[in-house]
């Protein structure tokens, strides 16, 4: 097929540095079958029913400039963390740098040196043909961690990775294990600037009762783009609380990819996305119950302003065999603009029958009646609207187990 500019800008990227990607022969091979599947069939469009709401083909722009090369990561820095005395893995332009981490229980090894090593590859795979965040990062990944946590291990010390894109394009993966028994909180920061494109996966491995808390942050520049893959595998009674937040950008789509594979497992997704002038930001959580006695939940708070855009796509499975499934799916959004807009598609798989499954969606401006209770009590209009939009949002964060807003 014809490439637009902004496939070519891509293909352009990936012959001008695959020679610098880290990877043993069979790594660059790969790397080079992604590849040549975007020659072959160009990003995704409306057709695609994955992306019916996000028209990448068209709207992601910011891919000009050069994928990173290993120069800038003895240049990365640290910025305050959300979390007093969380220890820092500091990552620039997709490339991991300075490190505070230094706890019992806890080892990372740079995802440059496992891919180097030969120790990696199946970090590369694709969820499948549709796979564009897939597709691009493992084309164009330079760097990543691969964190583990040993069995039985209370981390107490959250950690953070501050992953920083300040310009051009930067892509980055993590896989982080948790092995059984195993306990930590850990905090994800991306920051872009304005005109930068990033794409970050993560794969995250949780073995037999092992709990962790995993906080998502983007803060991205009015024009940047920012695609991101979160894969999640569930032992045995595991418990995963993930929140995720997006604030601004030009072009956000966040996946959130779980198999709840293991009795017992307990998985609970919040999310907040605020989205601003000419924004448009995309969350699709795809959640597989493939056995007996499984939980989830799924909140999500979207708080829409000017002409921002966006997008929640929620599909749930529940498996023939996955008798006593409890799956819960709830999106409310605030529109606070007539030129705002939000789209809702929930979508339940149900294939057996001893289950309670659920899901809902709500679209609404404030409530006048509250509105007018606070300025009837000597607040004005602004103050009010912003304190009846924080308490939209303010739920959600409350019940974290870790005050980090």
């Amino acid at each position: 097929m014809e490439l637009n500019a902004t496939e070519q800008a891509l293909v352009e990227q990936f012959e001008a540095n695959q020679t610098a990607l880290a990877g043993n022969a069979e790594v660059s091979a790969r790397r080079k079958a992604l590849m040549e599947q975007i020659k072959a069939n160009g990003l995704p469009t409306r057709r695609v029913e994955h992306w019916h709401y996000t028209d990448l083909r068209t709207q992601l722009k910011n891919v000009d400039g050069a994928a990173t090369s290993g120069s800038t990561a003895g240049e990365a820095k640290t910025i305050k963390p959300l979390m007093a005395d969380s220890a820092i893995i500091a990552v620039l332009n997709g490339e991991s740098g300075k490190s505070s981490v230094d706890i019992d229980g806890v080892s990372i090894v740079y995802g440059k040196d496992a891919l180097k090593a030969g120790t990696w590859q199946d970090s590369l795979d694709v969820t499948g043909d549709d796979d564009a965040i897939g597709h691009i990062n493992g084309a164009l990944v330079t760097d990543g961690n691969k964190i583990t946590v040993a069995a039985n291990a209370n981390i107490e010390t959250p950690i953070e990775i501050q992953n920083i894109i300040r310009g051009g394009s930067a892509h980055h993966r993590n896989r982080v294990i948790v092995e059984s028994g195993a306990s930590i909180t850990s905090v994800e920061r991306i920051v872009c600037t304005d005109t930068a494109f990033g794409s970050l996966v993560n794969h995250l491995e949780l073995g037999d009762g092992a709990k962790v808390e995993w906080i998502l942050l983007r803060e991205n520049g009015d024009q940047s783009d920012h695609l991101g893959q979160m894969n999640v595998s569930l032992g045995e009674g595991s418990d995963l609380s993930l929140m995720v937040l997006n604030a601004g950008g030009h072009l956000t789509r966040q996946e959130v990819i779980v198999d709840v594979a293991n009795e017992g497992a307990n998985l609970d997704i919040r999310g907040i996305n605020l989205l601003g002038d000419k924004t448009h930001t995309d969350v699709t959580t795809v959640l597989y119950h493939n056995v007996e006695n499984t939980t989830s939940q799924q909140t999500f708070r979207n708080i829409a302003m000017k002409s921002g855009k966006g997008v929640f796509q929620g599909k749930i499975r529940v498996d023939p065999v996955a008798q006593k499934t409890d799956a819960r799916m709830a999106c409310n959004t605030l529109l606070l603009s007539d030129d705002a807009d939000f789209s809702a598609k929930p979508e339940l798989e149900i294939f057996a029958d001893d289950v309670q499954c659920a899901h809902g969606a709500t679209v609404t401006d404030l409530e006048q009646d509250h509105l007018f209770y606070l300025m009837a009590r000597g607040i004005d209009e602004k103050n009010a609207r912003m304190l009846l939009v924080k308490a939209f949002a303010a739920e959600l964060i409350e019940e974290l187990d870790n005050d980090v807003l």
